[in-house]
Protein backbone atom coordinates (compact mmCIF):
# COMPACT_ATOMS: atom_id res chain seq x y z
CA UNK A 1 0.00 0.00 0.00
CA UNK A 2 1.33 3.42 -0.81
CA UNK A 3 0.79 6.87 0.58
CA UNK A 4 -0.30 9.60 -1.81
CA UNK A 5 -1.65 13.12 -1.64
CA UNK A 6 -2.76 13.20 -5.28
CA UNK A 7 -6.43 12.91 -4.40
CA UNK A 8 -6.69 9.36 -5.73
CA UNK A 9 -9.37 7.65 -3.64
CA UNK A 10 -7.54 4.33 -3.89
CA UNK A 11 -4.45 5.59 -2.05
CA UNK A 12 -3.81 6.72 1.50
CA UNK A 13 -3.54 10.46 2.05
CA UNK A 14 -0.90 10.11 4.77
CA UNK A 15 1.39 7.58 6.39
CA UNK A 16 -0.40 8.14 9.71
CA UNK A 17 -3.70 6.99 8.24
CA UNK A 18 -2.02 3.89 6.86
CA UNK A 19 -0.42 3.12 10.24
CA UNK A 20 -3.75 3.59 12.05
CA UNK A 21 -5.46 1.27 9.59
CA UNK A 22 -2.69 -1.28 10.02
CA UNK A 23 -2.97 -1.09 13.81
CA UNK A 24 -6.74 -1.38 13.55
CA UNK A 25 -6.46 -4.55 11.47
CA UNK A 26 -3.97 -6.13 13.90
CA UNK A 27 -5.00 -4.98 17.37
CA UNK A 28 -8.37 -6.33 18.31
CA UNK A 29 -10.09 -9.44 19.60
CA UNK A 30 -7.02 -11.64 19.21
CA UNK A 31 -5.04 -9.44 21.59
CA UNK A 32 -7.81 -8.48 23.99
CA UNK A 33 -9.01 -11.96 24.84
CA UNK A 34 -6.56 -14.41 23.20
CA UNK A 35 -3.21 -13.07 24.36
CA UNK A 36 -3.94 -12.95 28.14
CA UNK A 37 -5.08 -16.56 28.43
CA UNK A 38 -2.39 -17.75 26.00
CA UNK A 39 0.27 -16.13 28.16
CA UNK A 40 -1.25 -17.23 31.48
CA UNK A 41 -1.66 -20.86 30.41
CA UNK A 42 1.77 -21.16 28.80
CA UNK A 43 4.16 -19.82 31.41
CA UNK A 44 3.31 -16.15 31.94
CA UNK A 45 6.34 -13.94 31.39
CA UNK A 46 8.23 -16.94 30.00
CA UNK A 47 5.67 -17.18 27.19
CA UNK A 48 5.77 -13.40 26.68
CA UNK A 49 9.54 -13.69 26.12
CA UNK A 50 9.08 -16.38 23.44
CA UNK A 51 6.27 -14.31 21.92
CA UNK A 52 8.43 -11.18 21.70
CA UNK A 53 11.24 -13.17 20.09
CA UNK A 54 8.71 -14.52 17.57
CA UNK A 55 7.58 -10.98 16.77
CA UNK A 56 11.14 -9.68 16.29
CA UNK A 57 12.62 -12.65 14.44
CA UNK A 58 9.65 -13.87 12.38
CA UNK A 59 6.69 -11.47 12.30
CA UNK A 60 8.48 -8.17 11.65
CA UNK A 61 10.63 -9.47 8.77
CA UNK A 62 7.51 -10.94 7.14
CA UNK A 63 5.66 -7.66 7.70
CA UNK A 64 8.45 -5.78 5.90
CA UNK A 65 8.21 -8.27 3.04
CA UNK A 66 4.43 -7.77 2.76
CA UNK A 67 4.82 -3.99 2.78
CA UNK A 68 7.53 -4.20 0.13
CA UNK A 69 5.34 -6.37 -2.12
CA UNK A 70 2.37 -4.04 -1.66
CA UNK A 71 4.35 -0.86 -2.36
CA UNK A 72 6.23 -2.20 -5.37
CA UNK A 73 3.36 -4.17 -6.87
CA UNK A 74 0.43 -1.83 -6.17
CA UNK A 75 -3.22 -2.84 -6.42
CA UNK A 76 -4.67 -5.86 -4.66
CA UNK A 77 -2.45 -8.64 -3.36
CA UNK A 78 -3.08 -10.76 -6.47
CA UNK A 79 -2.32 -7.83 -8.77
CA UNK A 80 0.83 -7.03 -6.78
CA UNK A 81 2.19 -10.57 -7.15
CA UNK A 82 1.19 -10.61 -10.83
CA UNK A 83 3.02 -7.34 -11.46
CA UNK A 84 6.18 -8.36 -9.63
CA UNK A 85 6.38 -11.81 -11.18
CA UNK A 86 5.82 -10.22 -14.59
CA UNK A 87 8.65 -7.73 -14.10
CA UNK A 88 11.01 -10.36 -12.75
CA UNK A 89 9.86 -13.12 -15.12
CA UNK A 90 9.05 -15.21 -12.08
CA UNK A 91 6.64 -18.10 -11.82
CA UNK A 92 2.95 -17.18 -11.90
CA UNK A 93 2.40 -19.77 -9.19
CA UNK A 94 3.46 -17.10 -6.69
CA UNK A 95 -0.03 -15.68 -7.16
CA UNK A 96 -1.31 -18.68 -5.22
CA UNK A 97 0.13 -17.11 -2.06
CA UNK A 98 -2.00 -14.02 -2.63
CA UNK A 99 -5.11 -16.13 -3.23
CA UNK A 100 -4.45 -18.07 -0.02
CA UNK A 101 -4.19 -14.78 1.86
CA UNK A 102 -7.43 -13.46 0.38
CA UNK A 103 -9.30 -16.67 1.16
CA UNK A 104 -7.88 -16.55 4.68
CA UNK A 105 -9.12 -12.97 5.06
CA UNK A 106 -12.59 -14.04 3.98
CA UNK A 107 -12.61 -16.91 6.48
CA UNK A 108 -11.46 -14.53 9.23
CA UNK A 109 -14.29 -12.16 8.27
CA UNK A 110 -16.85 -14.95 8.68
CA UNK A 111 -15.53 -15.44 12.22
CA UNK A 112 -15.11 -11.82 13.31
CA UNK A 113 -18.39 -10.67 11.79
CA UNK A 114 -20.27 -13.06 14.08
CA UNK A 115 -18.43 -11.69 17.12
CA UNK A 116 -19.05 -8.13 15.92
CA UNK A 117 -22.74 -8.98 15.78
CA UNK A 118 -22.53 -10.11 19.41
CA UNK A 119 -20.89 -6.78 20.26
CA UNK A 120 -23.74 -4.85 18.63
CA UNK A 121 -26.24 -6.96 20.60
CA UNK A 122 -24.49 -6.27 23.89
CA UNK A 123 -24.21 -2.56 23.08
CA UNK A 124 -27.98 -2.50 22.80
CA UNK A 125 -28.38 -4.58 25.98
CA UNK A 126 -26.00 -2.40 27.98
CA UNK A 127 -27.64 0.81 26.76
CA UNK A 128 -31.08 -0.52 27.66
CA UNK A 129 -29.87 -1.62 31.09
CA UNK A 130 -28.21 1.71 31.88
CA UNK A 131 -31.12 3.84 30.66
CA UNK A 132 -33.57 1.75 32.66
CA UNK A 133 -31.51 2.08 35.84
CA UNK A 134 -30.90 5.79 35.37
CA UNK A 135 -34.63 6.31 35.06
CA UNK A 136 -35.17 4.63 38.42
CA UNK A 137 -32.04 5.47 40.40
CA UNK A 138 -30.88 8.71 38.83
CA UNK A 139 -27.51 9.63 37.35
CA UNK A 140 -25.67 7.86 40.20
CA UNK A 141 -26.62 4.56 38.57
CA UNK A 142 -24.03 5.21 35.85
CA UNK A 143 -21.21 4.80 38.36
CA UNK A 144 -22.13 1.18 38.93
CA UNK A 145 -21.72 0.05 35.35
CA UNK A 146 -23.94 -2.18 33.26
CA UNK A 147 -25.68 -5.18 34.82
CA UNK A 148 -24.72 -3.95 38.29
CA UNK A 149 -26.27 -6.13 40.97
CA UNK A 150 -27.14 -8.98 38.63
CA UNK A 151 -25.81 -12.45 39.39
CA UNK A 152 -23.18 -14.07 37.18
CA UNK A 153 -25.78 -16.64 36.15
CA UNK A 154 -28.10 -13.92 34.86
CA UNK A 155 -25.30 -12.28 32.88
CA UNK A 156 -24.28 -15.63 31.35
CA UNK A 157 -27.93 -16.34 30.58
CA UNK A 158 -28.00 -13.32 28.28
CA UNK A 159 -25.51 -14.95 25.95
CA UNK A 160 -27.34 -18.27 26.17
CA UNK A 161 -30.51 -16.45 25.15
CA UNK A 162 -28.67 -14.83 22.23
CA UNK A 163 -27.21 -18.14 21.02
CA UNK A 164 -30.70 -19.64 20.99
CA UNK A 165 -32.10 -16.72 18.95
CA UNK A 166 -30.93 -17.21 15.34
CA UNK A 167 -33.08 -14.35 14.05
CA UNK A 168 -31.42 -11.91 16.46
CA UNK A 169 -27.95 -13.15 15.56
CA UNK A 170 -28.69 -12.91 11.83
CA UNK A 171 -30.03 -9.38 12.30
CA UNK A 172 -26.97 -8.22 14.28
CA UNK A 173 -24.62 -9.91 11.82
CA UNK A 174 -26.44 -8.35 8.89
CA UNK A 175 -26.26 -4.87 10.40
CA UNK A 176 -22.52 -5.22 10.89
CA UNK A 177 -21.95 -6.48 7.34
CA UNK A 178 -23.97 -3.56 5.94
CA UNK A 179 -21.81 -1.16 7.99
CA UNK A 180 -18.64 -2.74 6.59
CA UNK A 181 -19.96 -2.62 3.02
CA UNK A 182 -20.92 1.04 3.45
CA UNK A 183 -17.36 1.91 4.49
CA UNK A 184 -15.49 -0.28 1.98
CA UNK A 185 -17.67 0.80 -0.97
CA UNK A 186 -16.45 4.38 -0.54
CA UNK A 187 -12.86 3.38 -1.28
CA UNK A 188 -9.63 3.81 0.66
CA UNK A 189 -9.50 7.55 1.27
CA UNK A 190 -13.21 8.39 1.58
CA UNK A 191 -14.15 5.13 3.28
CA UNK A 192 -11.55 3.11 5.16
CA UNK A 193 -9.30 6.06 5.99
CA UNK A 194 -12.07 8.30 7.31
CA UNK A 195 -13.54 5.46 9.36
CA UNK A 196 -10.09 4.58 10.74
CA UNK A 197 -9.26 8.16 11.69
CA UNK A 198 -12.55 8.34 13.61
CA UNK A 199 -12.68 4.87 15.18
CA UNK A 200 -9.06 4.24 16.18
CA UNK A 201 -8.78 7.18 18.64
CA UNK A 202 -12.08 6.00 20.13
CA UNK A 203 -10.70 2.48 20.37
CA UNK A 204 -7.63 3.66 22.31
CA UNK A 205 -9.85 5.65 24.69
CA UNK A 206 -12.04 2.58 25.29
CA UNK A 207 -8.95 0.43 25.82
CA UNK A 208 -7.64 2.90 28.40
CA UNK A 209 -10.99 3.01 30.19
CA UNK A 210 -11.18 -0.80 30.13
CA UNK A 211 -7.74 -1.01 31.73
CA UNK A 212 -8.60 1.51 34.44
CA UNK A 213 -11.92 -0.17 35.27
CA UNK A 214 -10.27 -3.60 35.35
CA UNK A 215 -7.57 -2.36 37.73
CA UNK A 216 -10.05 -0.60 40.03
CA UNK A 217 -12.82 -3.18 40.11
CA UNK A 218 -10.97 -6.44 39.47
CA UNK A 219 -8.23 -8.36 41.26
CA UNK A 220 -5.28 -6.55 39.68
CA UNK A 221 -2.58 -8.46 41.58
CA UNK A 222 -4.02 -11.85 40.60
CA UNK A 223 -4.33 -10.73 36.97
CA UNK A 224 -0.74 -9.48 36.84
CA UNK A 225 0.51 -12.66 38.51
CA UNK A 226 -1.45 -14.84 36.05
CA UNK A 227 -0.18 -12.92 33.05
CA UNK A 228 3.41 -12.08 33.95
CA UNK A 229 4.67 -14.43 36.67
CA UNK A 230 7.28 -16.60 34.87
CA UNK A 231 6.73 -20.35 35.00
CA UNK A 232 9.73 -21.88 33.24
CA UNK A 233 8.71 -25.43 34.20
CA UNK A 234 5.46 -25.03 32.26
CA UNK A 235 7.44 -23.41 29.44
CA UNK A 236 9.80 -26.41 29.33
CA UNK A 237 6.87 -28.83 29.19
CA UNK A 238 5.33 -26.89 26.30
CA UNK A 239 8.67 -26.77 24.49
CA UNK A 240 8.88 -30.57 24.66
CA UNK A 241 5.86 -30.98 22.38
CA UNK A 242 6.39 -27.78 20.38
CA UNK A 243 3.09 -26.28 21.52
CA UNK A 244 4.69 -23.15 22.92
CA UNK A 245 6.24 -22.27 19.55
CA UNK A 246 2.96 -22.80 17.73
CA UNK A 247 1.11 -20.62 20.25
CA UNK A 248 3.75 -17.87 20.31
CA UNK A 249 4.20 -17.67 16.53
CA UNK A 250 0.44 -17.84 15.98
CA UNK A 251 -0.10 -15.00 18.44
CA UNK A 252 2.66 -12.99 16.77
CA UNK A 253 0.91 -13.39 13.40
CA UNK A 254 -2.37 -12.24 14.97
CA UNK A 255 -0.73 -9.29 16.70
CA UNK A 256 1.02 -7.95 13.60
CA UNK A 257 -1.76 -8.91 11.18
CA UNK A 258 0.26 -11.11 8.84
CA UNK A 259 -0.85 -13.41 6.07
CA UNK A 260 -4.20 -11.74 5.43
CA UNK A 261 -3.36 -10.16 2.07
CA UNK A 262 -4.25 -6.76 3.45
Amino acid sequence: MSSSSSGDNNNWSSNLSFVLAGVGSAVGVANLWRFPYQAGENGGAAFVLVYLLSVVLIALPLLKAELFIGRRGGGSSVEAFRTLTGKGRGSRYWEAIAWIGMITSFLILTFYSIIAGWVLYYCAEISQNLFARVGVEGVSALSGGAFEGETAENVVARFSHLSRSPNTMILCHGIFILMVCAVVSRGVKDGIEKATNLLMPGFFVLLLLLTVVALLRGDASAAVNFLFAPDFDKLADQFANGQILISAVGQAFFSVGLGAAS
